[in-house]
């Protein structure tokens, strides 16, 4: 059971204990967590009764939180409850932030009582010795920090996981509710709903914060490590540690695209523009292969995969490139100057760019022109779609939504940047017209609010090597 599952478990418990006086239906039926029975035997709930296995895995003893999983633990390791002095005080340490689950887990199966019961726990060894190497002076607290960073992205990602999760299983529960009970009981289980909800909305909200201030002490200590290792060779075992600073907003940057951009499904549909050109280009097999640029969550490349192409991804923010691998997505986590650097002369049939030339400062943007070129074959395309600032919507308004803009550029200019630069056959396409989006009623427009207000959000480059 996750985080969100006992979150979750707690608002139905409340519901069903306001529901009893308020109606003679039986409590809500227990949801399957999707647990095996052994799991379930091994990790049960407070009212679980004693397991009897020899061996279990670190994962669903990780399940638990707090109180529950200091009972769950002794139960499971020790074949008893927890007394009342060693509950509080491994309460008092776990919540303080003294000592994590791993450390708990790992002391009692190491205590005596722990030894003669012989449970063995998959998984937790290694694990818990990180942690105690943790406890090294200097090197213990450097290593910490850098795993922080490494693990913050999915921490803060499995926040907004914990929250969707919750959100989806209230739905749920309500959707039961509202079959089984009368409208006296609806109202009555909606309050307690409610408050239950903003409970734990509430500490969702406290845990960002804890992420976020944790964020603020690592971007303090990077400061500390350039002011005491400035150019010196000390320094250069920071190097990693400097390169995962870039990523630190990884996180941020994809939920912000998520609430921005649209569904995935309106986005593919957005791009179906493109395949004739892709299809006119003869290409897209092993052997010419399609490179998209930045390729975010992956719609262009899931899009060519159902029409039969063969393409590659390349994307920096390393939380978008895991998700474009679940898909089952070939994409490669890199900067895209470094990985168009590592091709070779003439071995790519097609590069594409969707939304990325508006974050790259302008000296990048001409080493990407001519990296792309030296890398495409004979007659290789290139796309590279932008926003559209001859819309004043988007030229003062919309562009700026997203901090991490740079510039925009008129399509005159990008055009004769991609020509000087050794393009040729260059040509704009003009898309997505605003009122195809918002109504507009143009019979009472005229026509400057027609081509400036009115007209295309985007537009797109394409050129190719001679």
């Amino acid at each position: 059971m996750n985080d969100s599952e006992l979150g979750t478990e707690r608002i139905k418990e409340r519901i069903q204990a306001e529901a009893r006086p308020l109606q003679a239906n039986p409590p809500l039926e227990k949801p399957d967590m999707g647990m095996s029975s052994e799991t379930q035997q091994s990790c049960g709930d407070l009212e679980t009764k004693e397991t009897h296995h020899e061996s279990v895995n670190l994962k669903d003893l990780l399940l638990y939180q707090d109180e529950a999983f200091i009972r769950n633990a002794y139960r499971t390791l020790l074949k008893r409850e927890p007394d009342p002095d060693s509950l509080r005080g491994w309460l008092e340490n776990l919540r303080s932030g003294q000592i994590n689950r791993i450390v708990i887990l790992g002391e009692i199966s190491r205590s005596e009582e722990g030894r003669k019961r012989n449970i063995a726990v998959n998984g937790l060894w290694i694990r818990y010795w990180i942690n105690k190497v943790y406890k090294i002076p200097v090197a213990g607290y450097l290593i910490r920090v850098l795993m922080a960073i490494l693990n913050l992205p999915e921490i803060i990602r499995n926040m907004g996981a914990y929250q969707m999760s919750t959100d989806a299983r209230l739905e749920d529960l309500w959707t039961v509710i509202i079959g089984k009970a009368d409208a006296k009981t609806v109202v009555a289980l909606a309050a307690t709903a409610q408050a239950a909800a903003q409970d734990v909305s509430k500490q969702i909200s406290d845990h960002r914060l804890n992420l976020l201030d944790q964020q603020r002490h690592i971007f303090h200590l990077l400061d500390e490590v350039r002011r005491r290792f400035p150019e010196s060779n000390a320094y250069e075992q920071f190097k990693h540690l400097r390169k995962e600073e870039d990523h630190l907003f990884d996180v941020m940057q994809g939920a912000f695209e998520d609430r921005c951009r649209g569904t995935r499904e309106d986005i593919k549909e957005s791009l179906r523009v493109f395949l004739p050109y892709i299809k006119q280009a003869n290409t897209g097999e092993r052997s010419s292969l399609i490179v998209d640029i930045g390729c975010g969550s992956g719609e262009w490349l899931e899009l060519l995969k159902e029409e039969g192409y063969a393409a590659k991804g390349v994307e920096i923010n390393g939380m978008m490139a895991e998700r474009c691998r679940e898909r089952n997505l070939d994409v490669e986590e890199d900067d895209a100057i470094e990985y168009l650097r590592s091709l070779k002369a003439g071995s790519i049939g097609v590069i594409t760019a969707f939304q990325l030339i508006e974050y790259l400062p302008l000296k990048y943007l001409i080493s990407f022109f001519d990296e792309a070129l030296r890398v495409l074959k004979p007659k290789g395309m290139m796309i590279c779609e932008i926003s559209g600032p001859e819309n004043l919507i988007v030229g003062t308004c919309t562009f700026h939504s997203d901090p991490t803009h740079r510039f925009l550029l008129l399509p005159e200019s990008l055009n004769f940047m991609a020509r000087q630069r050794g393009f040729v056959n260059t040509n704009i396409l003009r898309l997505h017209n605003y009122s195809d989006f918002n109504p507009v009623n143009k019979a009472t427009a005229n026509d400057f609010k027609n081509k400036r207000f009115y007209s295309e959000t985007d537009f797109a480059l394409i050129g190719y090597k001679s």
